[in-house]
């Protein structure tokens, strides 16, 4: 189930998403590059 996210705002995007393992959690950590969105 996935439901670890990466939330920005409207004109931004994000690139390069990764998960890796959190030791000791549930969750699943979650990593990406976040800047304008091209073309804007």
């Amino acid at each position: 189930m996935r439901i670890d996210h990466v939330l920005v705002s409207a004109g931004w995007c994000g690139d390069g998403p990764r998960r890796f393992h959190l030791p000791g959690s549930d969750h699943v950590g979650v990593t990406v590059s976040i800047g304008p969105c091209a073309g804007r």
